[in-house]
């Protein structure tokens, strides 16, 4: 990376994030789908959990 930060080599963390370069596209109906439901979960994987926590505290009178 230009900014100096090592990762791994072939490997850009922001191909997952969805900032990553959209000329690059999965050609494949399956494929395509897999990506859509992975951008899903990414994105409801770390809001479920702390719904939860929320939840909790706030019916413990917690805030």
């Amino acid at each position: 990376m230009a900014d100096g930060r090592r990762t791994l080599p072939g490997h850009d963390p922001s191909f997952l994030s969805g900032s990553s370069d959209s000329r690059i596209v999965p050609m494949h109906r399956i494929a395509r789908t897999l990506c859509i439901l992975e951008a899903v979960i990414g994105q409801l994987y770390p809001a479920t959990p702390l719904e939860r926590i929320v939840t909790l505290e706030m019916r413990q009178g917690g805030g």
